[in-house]
């Protein structure tokens, strides 16, 4: 006869959230890295998924200046390096990692649909444009005058061109060792910040104007 009582198979929306990965995160580290973030007037990240890390990101779309950290993770393989990437609301989610407290690892888990802190859920939003990439790049020389623009020349072959505002930006943040590449076919320029720690010093990248050496 058949069994009336209740199925004890997983329904499709539990199988489907025990096979997100979870990672495990520092959370000293991970309420620093947004802090800082947050110190810049953003009020959104976007994190990203890698092989042993998340990039955490957020994008000043009024100048078009990205500011990218990352957090070392545990247990973030293939599996979770080919998570979608998603945006949270900065606050919601910085305070659901502090919570954990300084001691006891943080356990994240990226979802279509926002990031799950433990047993809290942050809702996401509208990821916006990752932060550009690129495995080519060239370092320039990239003056940051007061109340000017930047000119910059990549191997006496393009010239660069920074807005003011950015250029102030750079300045403020103590960019250097900046570098130049461009992802189909846009010039972008790249610098790190204060010491270099990815984990708390953003890494500031901005689209340039450009033009061919000698067409001006």
């Amino acid at each position: 006869m058949p069994n009336a009582g209740r199925s004890t198979d997983p329904t499709p929306a539990a199988t489907a959230a025990d096979r997100i990965p979870t990672v495990l995160a520092p959370p000293a580290t991970t309420v620093r890295a947004l802090t800082r973030l947050a110190a810049t007037g953003a009020t959104k990240v976007r994190l990203d998924p890698r092989a042993g890390a998340i990039g955490l990101s957020a994008h000043d779309a009024e100048i078009g200046l990205w500011r990218a950290l990352a957090v070392p993770v545990t247990n973030g393989g293939e599996a979770f390096a080919g998570q979608p990437s998603v945006a949270v609301p900065l606050e919601p989610f910085r305070q659901a990692v502090r919570r954990r407290g300084a001691d006891a690892s943080v356990a994240l888990q990226l979802r279509d649909r926002g990031v799950g802190v433990h047993d809290v859920f942050i809702a996401g939003e509208d990821d916006g444009p990752a932060p550009p990439e690129s495995a080519d790049t060239v370092p320039i020389e990239l003056p940051l005058p007061e109340g000017g623009p930047s000119v910059a020349s990549v191997r006496d072959e393009t010239r660069l061109i920074m807005d003011p505002a950015l250029v102030a930006r750079f300045r403020d943040e103590r960019a250097r060792d900046p570098r130049a590449f461009t992802v189909a076919g846009r010039w972008y320029v790249s610098a790190s910040t204060g010491d270099g720690d990815i984990t708390s010093d953003p890494r500031l990248t901005t689209e340039v104007a450009s033009y061919a050496e000698g067409s001006e």
